[in-house]
């Protein structure tokens, strides 16, 4: 089952700035512990790496991504690939992507290798990387054959077997701000590729050291982990491995986990906690079986007064020996791939590479430290710092709590949260498309918006004050905000008078796909001071985040207030 439980996870929002990100294995200073080879197996030698599985392997084998025969590749080609976006703020000197033990077998020695696998028939097949712009143009593409760690000698590469590498094409100068994407592709259609490449991925400044600058590293696609060695119990007892990652959910009231080829061995887990609720939300669910997809839904972090659980949330998967898998997070809209297509079932398996719609998981950020195979108590696993936006409502006249045949004023609270070392950048006018927006049902005359009620508070250099108001009934009202300074907050507020006619609970801001919402310009692309992006097309696309609908926030008729009887006599 997903297990889900208290871990021993920093989630906090560290001010002033903490560094923007990092990624994994153990994005710091520290070095990773390798085992060694089988002889000398140490249990934290796979834990936090990602990997692919050669397109030959089998579909078993846990990769949908990569297989040639039944999986993604045999069906949209050169596009099947596994993704990572980086975020890349406005103003940097050099970027650098790295790739921790890139190659597949080159430091085997009589079978033995570190990191990757073997399958038994000798190493075949290669592995690419592709760096792509904001704007989707490539800026390096590179291949590495089986056992190859150095196709080249120019660059910063001085081998990447078991360390960190750029592979001599991954520098750039000047890098264009936006989300870069970085392709890793696992293939060899002539046949044969049947291996395992396990694989790390950071990205900097240039220092990867506590003194440069990591940039933030997160999955919107599949994401592969777990671990897949020899399987020879006699030469390699396997151990668990552990990965930790940051689902950042920007709207809803619910979100899936679809998993490919979990396969509980009895030694899975899966623990899942929120960014500002101390208990995690419980869910039971099986997990799936060998080549299966599996779902399993997030549900009820939202209260009817609040929506604040928006953001980065905090994800541990413990996978069991020998066990590799693909994983995707959707919102509640997504089909459950785990179901037929056609009735009973609402489901269809991923046929698409890059994954529409997926949520983001985010690599650990920049500091983490993770030593044990479980975690243990000299473990730092740190969440990035991501904007987050949330509402609340609060009565400030009339009864509270609401009462039949009378008249609460309800004031609605939006508020957008800044927590990085960078700007957010919304509209200075309504006039803009980077705004908050949120919509007032009536209610059959329940609810009404109190015309002039609006207002913007924002400290920011750059803020703005401008506010549209349209309809009778149902509302529209449009915020433009200005710019919300790095580690700073700005809010939004209106109010509502409520007058409930019955017992009913009422929905006072609107539900589903209408419901509350903001869309703004993340760090990568917005202007300090308000004025035009330094972004091209391409960036601006990609640095435009879109949080919301929000769960709605609702009223609860209350207690019936007794109607005062009057006495007549008559003469």
């Amino acid at each position: 089952m997903y297990r889900f439980g208290l871990l021993s996870l920093c989630f906090c929002f560290v001010l002033p700035f903490a560094a923007f990100g990092g990624g994994t294995p153990d994005p710091g200073t520290s070095p990773l512990m390798a085992d060694g080879g089988d002889a000398d197996l140490l249990p934290d030698n796979e834990n936090q790496l990602l990997g692919g599985v050669g397109s030959n392997r089998g579909f078993s084998f846990g990769d949908y991504v990569s297989d040639a025969n039944d999986g993604l590749q045999s069906t949209v080609g050169f596009a099947a690939a596994h993704r990572f976006r980086i975020e890349v703020p406005p103003s940097q000197s050099t970027l650098v992507v790295e790739i921790f033990d890139a190659d597949t077998g080159a430091g085997a020695v009589s079978g033995a290798e570190d990191y990757d696998h073997d399958a038994g028939t000798g190493w075949f097949g290669f592995v690419e990387y592709s760096l792509f712009n904001p704007s989707g143009a490539a800026a390096a593409i590179i291949t590495l054959s089986a056992q190859d760690c150095d196709p080249i000698t120019v660059g910063s590469q001085t081998g990447c077997d078991a360390a960190w590498s750029d592979l001599g094409v991954f520098s750039v100068g000047s890098p264009n701000p936006g989300h870069w994407t970085l392709m890793v592709r696992h293939s060899d259609l002539a046949g044969g590729s049947d291996d395992y490449n396990a694989y790390g991925v950071r990205a900097h400044d240039g220092d990867p050291s506590a003194g440069g600058t990591e940039f933030a590293v997160y999955v919107n696609d599949y994401l592969p982990f777990g671990q897949l060695k020899a399987g020879d119990s006699a030469s390699d007892p396997g151990f668990s491995t552990t990965t930790d990652f940051y689902p950042y959910i920007t709207q809803g009231c619910a979100f899936d986990v679809n998993d490919w080829d979990s396969d509980d061995d009895g030694d899975e887990s899966l623990s899942i906690l929120p960014p500002r609720t101390p208990a995690a939300p419980s869910m039971l669910q099986a997990f799936g079986a060998d080549t299966a997809w599996n779902q399993a839904q997030i549900t009820d972090f939202s209260t009817d007064e609040a929506a604040r659980n928006q953001g980065v949330w905090s994800a541990r998967w413990v996978a069991g020996a020998f066990n590799f898998m693909t994983a995707y997070f959707g919102d509640d809209d997504t089909v459950d791939p785990a179901l037929p297509p056609t009735p009973p079932g609402n489901g269809a398996e991923p046929a698409a590479s890059p994954l529409e719609n997926a949520i983001r998981l985010y690599l650990p950020a920049d500091g983490s430290r993770f030593f044990g195979e479980r975690g243990g108590p000299d473990d730092s696993v740190v969440a990035p710092q991501k904007p987050w936006v949330s509402h609340e409502y609060a009565v400030i006249s009339g009864p509270d709590p609401l009462d039949i045949n009378a008249t609460s004023r309800v004031r609605v609270t939006i508020t957008v949260t800044n927590p990085t070392a960078l700007p957010l950048q919304f509209s200075s006018t309504t006039s803009g498309t980077e705004l908050i927006e949120a919509h007032i049902p009536t209610n059959a005359g329940q609810t009404v918006y109190v015309a002039g009620s609006p207002t913007i508070s924002n400290a920011g250099a750059a803020a703005a004050n401008d506010i549209a108001e349209s309809g009778a009934g149902p509302w529209d009202l449009q915020f433009a905000i200005g710019v919300v300074d790095a580690g700073s907050s700005a809010t939004a507020t209106y109010d509502i008078d409520v007058s409930p006619s019955g017992m009913s609970t009422i929905d006072i801001t609107t539900a589903g796909a209408m419901g509350t919402r903001a869309r703004f310009l993340d760090g990568t692309c917005a202007d300090a001071g308000g004025g035009t992006s330094s972004c091209t097309f391409g960036g601006l696309q990609s640095a435009t985040t879109s949080f919301g609908p929000l769960c709605a926030l609702s009223v609860d008729g209350g207690t019936i207030v007794p109607v005062e009887l009057q006495t007549f006599s008559v003469d």
